[in-house]
């Protein structure tokens, strides 16, 4: 099992180390593995639609784990999903914001 790098007091890295309860938790599926996954996808409180957040501290996203993102969007939302980088709360960690429909 891969150890994950996670920051102490950043928030994003807590959502992977205690998701809170009220958070709906799309991948994985299990709050038993999201401490150990590479990256979850859960509702964003702000708006209100899935938000992938990147579970370490990177400049940006390798192709290969944009592309490990990007076929579970689609196997939950469609293969007409989009996603984007949008705004984060950290600057050094990933979240693609605005899961939509082309």
């Amino acid at each position: 099992m891969e150890i994950k790098l996670r920051v102490i007091h950043c928030p994003l890295c807590e959502l992977f180390n205690k998701l809170p309860e009220d958070i709906k938790l799309y991948y994985p599926q299990n709050k038993d593995d999201v401490p150990n996954s590479e990256f979850i996808i859960i509702d964003c409180k702000d708006c209100n639609l899935p938000v992938v957040i990147y579970g370490e501290h990177v400049a940006e996203l390798t192709k290969e784990a944009y592309g490990r993102i990007l076929y579970k969007c689609r196997m939950l939302f469609g293969n007409d999903v989009v996603i984007k980088n949008g705004h984060s709360l950290v600057n050094d960690h990933i979240s693609l914001h605005k899961i939509n429909k082309f």
